[in-house]
């Protein structure tokens, strides 16, 4: 009995206490971060709140600017990585006419995460310009009623299967 409460309960209570590994990720983005090119053009971007939440929207803005200020249309291509894994969660690419783009996102996984965006300016003429921000996401813990729930339906799953699997094998017996 001792063996199986191990199988069952141990590995979700070393899930639930997550990932030691989260020192070495890079540490997340104080603020508003830009890229000037060699041509002089500035990209910006801007994630608010750093610290998101999953499930929670959070407001990525950004703007491509020559040197007098005034916006360059591009086309933007965002990319949100998760840092831990080293893969792309989400990838978008659009035009920012104005040069300037404000769009929302959630995230699922509450582990950091990098925005990277990159402009490139629809006259082919002018440089295109990228910047990344590094992101914490919090993650979210179930209620104790979702989980005590959920590990009853799991457990009493597995005992109906195993009677099943009883009752079945009496029968291949006779």
């Amino acid at each position: 009995m001792l063996k199986i409460f191990l199988i069952l309960f141990f590995p979700l209570t070393v899930m639930a206490h997550g990932s030691k590994h989260h020192s070495e990720m890079p540490k997340p983005s104080s603020g508003p971060v830009s890229e000037i090119n060699n041509a002089g053009n500035q990209l910006k971007l801007n994630v608010a709140p750093l610290e998101s939440t999953v499930g929670k929207l959070t407001s990525i803005q950004g703007s491509f600017e020559n040197i007098e200020g005034k916006g360059i249309p591009s086309h933007i291509t965002l990319i949100f990585r998760h840092i831990e894994s080293n893969m792309e969660v989400f990838k978008t690419k659009f035009i920012a006419d104005s040069g300037s783009f404000n769009i929302k996102n959630q995230f699922f996984d509450g582990a950091p995460h990098q925005v990277i965006a990159l402009a490139e300016p629809i006259d082919e003429d002018l440089k295109s310009a990228s910047v990344h921000m590094n992101i914490d996401v919090i993650g979210i813990s179930p209620p104790q009623k979702v989980v005590f729930n959920t590990m009853l339906y799991l457990l009493l799953f597995a005992a109906a299967i195993m009677v099943i699997g009883y009752k079945g094998s009496l029968r291949w017996l006779k």
